[in-house]
């Protein structure tokens, strides 16, 4: 009999010690972060590359990588030879005041007559937060503006969230009210 209830006994501790230490659990993991494709489409994380930043008397010698701010980033491509670029850089001088803490604006001259550039900044925008640029290309339109889907038309205008994702683009000139909506709704993304 002894036997018998030292064999039960063994059993049920057994069992209550399988229990405690049942089957594992699959380890809880976060979701993945959605991965964005590299492009020039909304939703799509931009191109980047590193253009000279200039002023009124040129290069300054440093670089900026529009893609890849960290802040919602306004890339505007414009020309001093273009009327309707030059009738809305105020809007984007405005938002790169503004929201200087959460946006930068990149307002990138085309290829064609850069020459005049460093002049008209001197000029009209010599103490302007916009992070002025250029392209340096053989192309008559520009290889980054190009690699962004622009297609001869300006101006040009994308705007990307903090991460760097397209939120919106547009070809032709924006009002103020158009560019504070579009830059709103990229800093709500987050």
């Amino acid at each position: 009999m002894k036997k018998l209830i030292c064999l039960m006994l063994i059993f049920v501790l057994t069992l209550s010690l399988c229990a405690c230490f049942g089957p594992e659990e699959p380890p809880v993991t976060e979701p993945e972060a959605p991965l964005f494709v590299e492009g020039c489409e909304i939703d799509n994380l931009c191109y980047g590359t590193e253009l000279p930043v200039v002023d009124g008397n040129g290069e300054t010698g440093e670089t900026i990588n529009p893609a890849k701010t960290g802040k919602v980033t306004v890339i505007n491509f414009w020309g001093t030879w273009c009327n309707p670029c030059v009738s809305e850089l105020p809007h984007f001088d405005a938002v790169a005041k503004d929201y200087a803490d959460t946006v930068t604006v990149v307002a990138i001259h085309s290829v064609q007559e850069q020459r005049r550039a460093a002049k008209f900044l001197a000029e009209h925008y010599p103490d302007s937060p916009i992070i002025f640029s250029w392209e340096k290309s053989e192309d008559y339109n520009g290889d980054y503006y190009k690699l962004l889907g622009g297609d001869g038309s300006y101006p040009y205008t994308l705007i990307l969230n903090a991460q760097g994702v397209i939120t919106f683009k547009q070809v032709g000139m924006m009002s103020h009210e158009e560019l504070i909506a579009e830059v709103e709704s990229a800093l709500s993304q987050n």
